[in-house]
């Protein structure tokens, strides 16, 4: 699907105790990203453009929590990332450490027959809830969908800028 993960989990619907470590590795992860932005663009007029210039996804989506996820319990646990997708066992749930992962099905059920990753019906017992959002804050950038298009049917492209630039 071209996604930068090929097991990727979703942050739009997350719940955490107070000092969670893994979100607190999440956080950590995210200002040093923004350091290095702000870093990157001193001396110029506008620093916090640089810090704007960064892809969304790899901030604060998808991409940020799931690498901030394979790199705490990783160290850990030692935890196959790939045993997480629950693609080969039904689609249960996995505990790691005081961290519950849900299958797919549990954030994102329904979600047809393309690219639905093992997603299963809206009315399967191990779904939770469902995000509605149809992507409308975003606009079309036809280098941007390019690329997307090349990492989904050609597996490259995978270094090419998911933002418009």
């Amino acid at each position: 699907m071209g996604y930068t993960y090929s097991v990727q989990l979703t942050q739009w619907a997350l719940a955490a105790s107070p000092k969670q470590p893994l979100l607190d590795h999440f956080l950590s992860n995210f200002r040093t990203k923004v350091q290095k932005a702000l870093n990157d663009a001193e001396g110029t007029k506008t620093p916090v453009k640089s810090v704007m210039k960064q892809d969304p996804l790899e901030l604060t989506g998808p991409v940020a929590i799931t690498k901030a996820s394979m790199e705490w319990l990783g160290e850990r646990t030692g935890v196959r990332w790939q045993a997480l997708s629950g693609l080969h066992d039904g689609g249960r749930s996995k505990v790691v450490l005081d961290t519950l992962i849900l299958p797919i099905t549990g954030f994102s059920p329904g979600r047809g027959k393309y690219g639905n990753m093992g997603s299963k019906a809206l009315d399967d017992p191990s779904a939770r809830v469902q995000h509605k959002a149809q992507g409308s804050w975003r606009k079309f950038y036809p280098k941007v969908e390019l690329g997307k298009a090349c990492r989904t049917f050609l597996g490259r492209c995978k270094d090419w800028s998911k933002v418009p630039e």
